[in-house]
């Protein structure tokens, strides 16, 4: 079935899922070779995906990255498919059904795929707020900057 997709719209797919396996940037060479495409094909290829929005690419270093526009691009399905989920009542069901379940929002940057920081949800405390990122993990530190990444100060980067 793959076969009958038309080539330039199965690569767009197998270059997006590339992405999201590797986690990082990546280079015209590394997606050619990874994805067995000629050179000449994927640079024509990333260059109309960086043309229509959906990569950034960083001349300095030579590699594309996906826009938030990939990521934002399906958001709408797991309500369509799911409906309007509320996670707190469903977590407090869940608690009252397995006694001692306890819930952990573990936060960390998607670039990296490495969890930062911890936070112990329980419940009541949090309905109707978003649920905070936590504390950091043991041997970590976290930095909380601004618009001119210059550090916040700790008392400005609580929820109000």
């Amino acid at each position: 079935m793959a076969d009958a997709a038309i080539k330039s719209a199965r690569r767009v797919f197998e270059i997006m899922e590339f992405f999201d396996r590797a986690r990082r940037p990546l280079g015209l060479k590394a997606i050619c070779d990874e994805l067995r495409y000629p050179v000449s094909s994927g640079a024509a290829m990333l260059k109309s995906l960086v043309t229509l929005g959906y990569l950034e690419y960083d001349r300095k270093t030579q590699t594309y990255l996906p826009t938030m526009r990939i990521a934002v691009l399906g958001r709408w399905v797991s309500e369509q498919l799911f409906g309007e989920i509320r996670m707190l009542p469903l977590m407090e069901e869940l608690r009252e059904a397995v006694p001692g379940c306890r819930f952990m929002n573990v936060y960390g940057c998607s670039e990296v795929a490495a969890d930062a920081t911890w936070y112990e949800v329980q419940g009541q405390r949090e309905r109707g707020h978003t649920v905070p990122i936590g504390r950091p993990l043991a041997n970590t530190q976290v930095y909380v900057l601004d618009e001119e990444l210059e550090p916040v100060p700790v008392a400005r980067t609580r929820c109000r």
